[in-house]
């Protein structure tokens, strides 16, 4: 029996994130576990000044497919989970190696952000998730 628990659901959903390999930027599986009108939205912070967000499941889709033709090999390192009835919040450090020239990263050179996810899970499916993002930190190629 699978468990549909929010603090299951939104780690189903980040260990699916991590499908990649060093030649891609991964698949768009970590989907398989949000609502098809979920929200993924991204505070204001230094790497998105205005903040963003994706309304539905075709949007973050589309916009995954978008930020994968940038970026190569992402990971997310889970540090810390902490869950309450339908919320659950990661804290993660997430990196990718740019595939591209980008204004603040060469390519070749990895970018790494701290990130504090905050998602909504409702029968067993994610409805919203908001990112609240770290200064980027970025290394060498």
């Amino acid at each position: 029996m699978t468990d549909n628990s929010p603090k299951a659901v939104a780690l189903r959903s980040f260990d699916l994130y991590n499908d990649g390999t060093p030649e891609s930027y991964g698949t768009d599986r970590f989907l398989e576990v949000w609502a098809e009108d979920a929200v993924m939205e991204f505070r204001p912070s230094a790497q998105f000044p205005h903040g963003m967000m994706h309304s539905g499941k075709a949007e973050i889709r589309k916009n995954h497919a978008d930020v994968s033709r940038v970026w190569r090999n992402r990971r997310c390192i889970m540090h810390d989970l902490v869950s309450d009835g339908d919320r659950v919040v990661i804290l993660h450090t997430w990196s990718a190696v740019a595939a591209v020239d980008l204004p603040s990263v060469p390519a070749g050179a990895t970018l790494s952000l701290d990130c504090a996810d905050f998602y909504t899970v409702k029968d067993g499916l994610i409805t919203r998730m908001a990112e609240l993002v770290g200064p980027p930190q970025v290394g060498k190629p």
